[in-house]
This record gives C-alpha cells, sequence and structure tokens, in this order.
C-alpha cells in the first residue's frame, strides 16, 4: 500500500508561486522553514509546524522545522496565506486514553473468556451473530496491532507507521491490540474472546509513539486509512488542544466517505470538557458506561458525547495474551464496529446516516433522552442492524444446560438456566447438579444479581455487621449495599446472608436494579397496598416478569423462592 507522496519544499513553493498566493507568501517560507522527511525529528532548538497542503485532489501533511531564530506563528501565518494550505499550526501532541488498567483483577477466568465479556450483553453483541460484517475495515489510529495473536489471526491487515514512515505495525506498547479485540476477535474459535463484530479487518496505522501521539501523525493517520480502503476510522486517543490540521483531515476522510470514532478521555471525575479529537465536528464521540449501565467516573462527559459503550472493566487481549482494562479508549471501538456492521450491510449509508443510525437505536440510560454522560445511549447492535436492514438481528442459539438435573426442555425453567450457564452466571451446586428446586439463601441471589449485572468491583465495603470479608459474596453485598439495592434487614445492620430469601425481597432487589421505574399496584389479592414491595411487584407483574403463582391471583410474597424460580426472573428481565 503506498503512501501518499510529499513534494519537496522547492516543489510546494514553487506551486504556491504559480498560483494565486499574495505577494510575498512564498518568500516568507523558504529562509523559515525546513521540512521534515516523514519520519525525521525536528533538530534541538526547533519548533515543529504541520500543514495540510493540497496537491493535485489530494491532502497531505507536511512538517517543518522552524529554527529557534524564528517565530512559529509567524510561519503558520505564512503557511496559510498559501491558496494550497488548508490548516496549518504549531504541532502538538495528545496522548492514548485507557492505557490505565482495570483496578482490581478478574481472576482466573479460564479459556474462553466469553462469560466474561459483560460488554457483549450491554450492547446486544451477542443477539447479532448471525450477521457478518466481512469485507469492511476500521483503521485503528493507535500503538499498532499484535497480528500474530491467535484471536485476531486473519483478521489484521497490512498497515503503515507514520511515524516510522514503514509498513511496521507490530504493537509495541499492547494499547491498539487491546482497542482492535474490543471491535472483532476470531469468532468462535475456542480461543480468548468472542467477538463484537465478526469478521471486520482490522487495519493498524501507527501514530503514537510510546503513549504520546503528535497531532500531525493523527492527521497523516488519517488521510492514509481514507486512502487506503477504511471504512471507520477508531482513535482511542485524546487531548486538550484543538487541532485545525487533524480537522482537516478529518473533513477530507468524511469526504471521502469514511465514518470517524474518537474516545472522548479519561478526566471525568475532574470535570473536564469532551476532549480532542471527539469534540471536533463529524466525529462521533464514545463515552464509557459499567455493567451496570452506570457512566463511568473517569468518563469525561459534555454536549459532544454522543453515544456511550462499555469501558469499565472489560476483557480485551494483551500482546500475547488476555488482560482486563478500562478507559474510554475501550468504549470507542465498540461503537466502531457497531458503524462497521451497518456500513456493510448498507454500502450507500453516509458517514452522517450512520450516526443517526448509531444514536436513533442507542439504549437510553443514565437519564431520560439524550444526556452529556452517555449522549444518545449505549450503542445497541440488534436494534441497528434492524433498523438498517428492517429485519431485525436473530439471536444466537443457546445450547442446553448440562446439568443433570436440569430436562432439555419441558420446564419453565429450562431455557432460563439454560442461559445462565451459557453466560457463565452460574455453575452450579457441585456435582454437575443444578438443584433447581433448593431454595436461594440471601447471599446467594445478591450474587446472582451482581454476576448477571458483569460482577461490577470497586463499591465500599458494605459494613455489615454478618458479612465478612473473603467470602464468594462479599464484592456482591458490597455492591448492593453501595447502590441501594438492599439496606440489610429489618433496621440493623445486619443483612442476613444465609437466610432464604422470599419472592417480595428477590423482585425488590431486582427493581431497585432497574432504577425503581414507576408502576402501578400489583393487583394480586395477597400484595397489601402498603407494603415495601407493592410497587415492585406491580412493576414485575406489568412488565411480564410474573404472573403469579399457579394461574391463580396470588403471589405469595413471603413464600422462599426456589433456584429455578430466581433464574427464571432475572432470564425475563434481560430477554424482555
Amino acid at each position: 500500500m503506498a503512501r501518499r507522496s510529499v513534494l519537496p519544499l522547492a516543489t510546494i513553493l514553487a506551486v504556491s508561486l504559480l498560483g494565486a498566493a499574495p505577494a510575498g507568501a512564498g518568500e516568507d517560507r523558504a529562509p523559515a522553514l525546513d521540512e521534515l522527511a516523514p519520519a525525521e525529528v525536528a533538530p534541538a532548538g526547533h519548533t515543529v509546524v504541520a500543514a495540510v497542503e493540497r496537491v493535485g485532489d489530494d491532502l497531505d501533511v507536511v512538517r517543518y522545522a522552524v529554527p529557534a531564530t524564528n517565530d512559529p506563528a509567524a510561519a503558520v501565518r505564512s503557511l496559510t496565506a498559501d491558496p494550497d494550505v488548508v490548516a496549518a499550526e504549531e504541532d502538538g501532541t495528545w496522548s492514548l486514553v485507557g492505557s490505565a488498567r482495570a483496578d482490581v483483577s478478574l481472576g482466573s477466568l479460564g479459556d474462553p473468556l466469553r462469560s466474561s465479556q459483560w460488554q457483549l450483553a450491554a450492547v446486544g453483541a451477542d443477539r447479532a451473530w448471525d450477521r457478518s460484517a466481512a469485507g469492511t475495515v476500521v483503521a485503528v489510529l493507535d500503538t499498532g496491532v499484535q497480528a500474530s495473536h491467535p484471536d485476531l489471526a486473519g483478521l489484521v491487515l497490512t498497515g503503515w507507521s507514520v511515524v516510522d514512515d514503514a509498513p511496521t505495525t507490530t504493537d509495541f506498547d499492547g494499547h491498539g491490540t487491546f482497542v482492535a479485540s474490543m471491535i472483532t476477535a476470531t469468532h468462535g474459535n475456542g480461543l480468548f474472546l468472542s467477538a463484537t463484530v465478526r469478521d471486520v479487518a482490522i487495519q493498524p496505522v501507527v501514530v503514537c509513539a510510546g503513549t504520546v501521539c503528535s497531532m500531525s501523525h493523527v492527521a497523516e493517520g488519517i488521510l492514509w486509512a481514507a486512502d487506503n480502503g477504511a471504512d471507520v476510522i477508531n482513535m482511542s486517543l485524546a487531548g486538550t488542544t484543538r487541532s485545525t490540521v487533524v480537522e482537516a483531515a478529518i473533513a477530507e476522510a468524511r469526504a471521502e466517505g469514511v465514518v470517524v470514532v474518537a474516545a472522548t478521555g479519561n478526566h471525568g471525575a475532574d470535570g473536564n470538557p469532551v476532549e480532542y479529537p471527539a469534540a471536533m465536528p463529524g466525529v462521533i464521540g464514545v463515552g464509557a458506561t459499567t455493567s451496570d449501565d452506570g457512566y463511568a467516573s473517569f468518563s469525561t462527559w459534555g454536549s459532544q458525547v454522543d453515544l456511550a459503550a462499555p469501558g469499565a472493566n472489560v476483557v480485551g487481549l494483551s500482546r500475547t495474551d488476555w488482560e482486563p482494562g478500562a478507559g474510554t479508549s475501550y468504549a470507542a471501538p465498540m461503537v466502531a464496529g457497531a458503524a462497521a456492521l451497518a456500513r456493510h450491510l448498507d454500502p450507500s449509508l453516509t458517514p452522517d446516516q450512520i450516526e443517526q443510525l448509531l444514536e436513533s437505536t442507542a439504549r437510553d440510560v443514565h437519564t431520560a433522552g439524550r444526556d452529556a454522560r452517555t449522549g444518545a445511549g449505549v450503542v445497541d447492535i440488534p436494534e441497528l442492524v434492524a433498523a438498517v436492514t428492517g429485519t431485525p438481528a436473530t439471536p444466537a442459539p443457546i445450547p442446553p444446560s448440562t446439568f443433570l438435573d436440569v430436562p432439555r426442555s419441558g420446564t419453565f425453567f429450562s431455557t432460563p438456566v439454560a442461559w445462565a450457564q451459557h453466560h457463565g452466571y452460574t455453575t452450579g451446586a457441585g456435582g454437575n447438579l443444578f438443584l433447581p428446586h433448593r431454595e436461594i439463601t440471601r447471599a446467594e441471589a445478591v450474587t446472582m444479581v451482581w454476576r448477571i449485572r458483569g460482577g461490577p468491583t470497586g463499591a465500599p465495603a458494605a459494613g455489615f455487621d454478618d458479612v465478612p470479608s473473603g467470602t464468594f459474596f462479599t464484592t456482591a453485598v458490597d455492591w448492593a449495599r453501595w447502590r441501594g439495592i438492599t439496606t440489610g434487614v429489618g433496621g440493623s445492620n445486619r443483612f442476613e446472608p444465609h437466610r432464604t430469601i422470599s419472592r417480595a425481597e428477590l423482585l425488590t432487589m431486582l427493581w431497585r436494579v432497574e432504577s425503581t421505574p414507576p408502576a402501578p399496584l400489583s393487583g394480586f389479592d395477597d400484595v397489601a397496598s402498603t407494603s415495601y414491595y407493592a410497587r415492585a411487584v406491580g412493576w414485575a407483574r406489568d412488565a411480564g416478569v410474573t404472573t403469579g403463582v399457579g394461574g391463580t391471583n396470588s403471589f405469595l410474597p413471603d413464600r422462599a423462592i426456589t433456584r429455578a424460580e430466581a433464574f427464571t426472573l432475572q432470564h425475563r428481565i434481560a430477554t424482555g
């Protein structure tokens, strides 16, 4: 793949002087500017000024070294006076925004890691695996991509390093490989991860040296990707400095039909505005969410947030293995993958149309309607597929449960237990048994709810007198109290983890997990309108989560709930 030709400085000057350049423009450039070769570093004491210049029908990024004896601002003014210069500025830098790893280890998750990829269910990826995006290309402007990783086999194209001016795209850091794995992975090979979107081709474009990415390199990478077949560009990098050079490159790429996606930044806790390039016109800015659809505290927010995707404690590929990670860096590529699928399903779609489809089909979270934290909401791949094709995505079939005491069909719990086992929400009760009719304890119930919400970590200790550290349920109880899902039992500082949980208690927990949506009274004969669980049961009946017991108009709120019943309720909530 040939890179764009860059004319020598003398040739550019000649073109400028022969055109309609203002008097003296070329004369100002010649003594002050020394064009750098693509991979050349400016001499000590020099400032780099970058320009996007029109050469025939193409745009090129040209970098100049300005001596310390000259004013960089004067050089920029001289360049912008040239009619062939689209934009010019003193070069600056941005940084990677997801190189910080998750705050806790996820432990030994085994192989494959499908059950730990909570992000797939959050965007509905597993319900759209019947759709392939073969033939579409996502350019990953980053640190490179490790094409030798077995879970990326056959998916990584020959790319380009604008830093080295060579087709050397081996990942020196691991950030780019993790980003790529949030777009796709070799699907169904039994190794590591499952794909967000199947069969996407990854085009690595190295624009960062270490964790620092010069804006001129980013601009050049954008133009290279647009010229070499990219359908979508992903940039998991950010900074607070605006770049007219990068904006010009983005406008050119979009004019060629390329969708541009970027991470909003990881300074949300500091109150920073959305960073560049996500804040630039024509860029889909993506924030990060948690496994329970909350916004990630680190995710930079503001009016330029267009969409959100999972980015807190997600699982991706390292250069040789896998690792947990956190950052908007890892949210943006999930949107990039969805955009690639939309382009594959309808190649006639423009970048604006794809963005509109992504936003109109997003799953609304956080606050009703568009908001500054999550934009239009979390990307929803099945809804996107339905909107583009007019045909809903077909969910991948879930195999029957392998538990010896769970029939393959014919019971109310056969499908829910198969669903829970397939997604790793339960491993049974030992001895390859599930024990569907055994009553479930409060500890088991809250752990079940916690796992289905992705196993969030980082919550402060609950502080219940009867919940010690180090148990299988400790982290789940910490999360549940922090989220307001439980406040304990009877006004005490006790959780009573080993007591069986009633039907009313579990439905109240589930209602609180869903942020206590407004609900009518249940209408069941045995649910008093003044009870603490009245609205929760009303919500569950209204949503089709429960229809009562045994065909009667009774709910039996105080009866202990079984393992089969508990997972059935969860399955109904998860699958609508």
